[in-house]
């Protein structure tokens, strides 16, 4: 019975002196410089920009196989965002949070978010009326559903 006890407290013992010397084998320097390191990266300057879509609003209609356009709005876009944008189609479904986005066929990409607009070109897919556009660089914006028809 002594022998487990004894087994745990001795491998507690060497967890104890292997960390220490692990801490102890960190450069001073290094590791000061490290916590002391301002955030200067591009990810701590990203600027997050996500545009409220225009169109399609609730109830438009597309037509598959025709040509659309995709809105939104920049009036508060920063000045600094030069993001490029990517536009998927996708659909609600009640009581899903999955949105079915079509990420293998992009409608629209490598757009500029500052153009406000891109035009797309309608696919020849199931006729439905919850279809939404997202919009997606910076962040991501959802449209209202809309309909697509053959």
């Amino acid at each position: 019975m002594m022998l487990p006890t004894f087994s745990l407290a001795l491998s507690l013992v060497a967890l104890a002196t292997i960390s220490s010397i692990a801490v102890n084998a960190l450069p001073t320097q290094n590791h000061i410089s490290l916590i002391n390191a301002p955030l200067t990266s591009a990810l701590s300057r990203r600027i997050v920009y996500s545009p409220r879509i225009i169109s399609p609003a609730l109830g438009d209609i597309w037509n598959a196989g025709s040509w659309a356009e995709v809105t939104w709005d920049t009036r508060d876009i920063p000045e600094e965002s030069n993001a490029e944008g990517k536009i998927l189609l996708g659909y609600a479904q009640d009581g899903s949070r999955n949105e079915h986005l079509d990420t293998e066929h992009p409608l629209a990409e490598s757009f500029l978010l500052s153009a406000g607009s891109v035009k797309v070109f309608v696919p020849n897919v199931e006729p439905r009326d919850n279809y939404i556009v997202d919009l997606s660089g910076d962040a991501d914006s959802k449209s209202d559903q809309f309909s697509i028809s053959s």
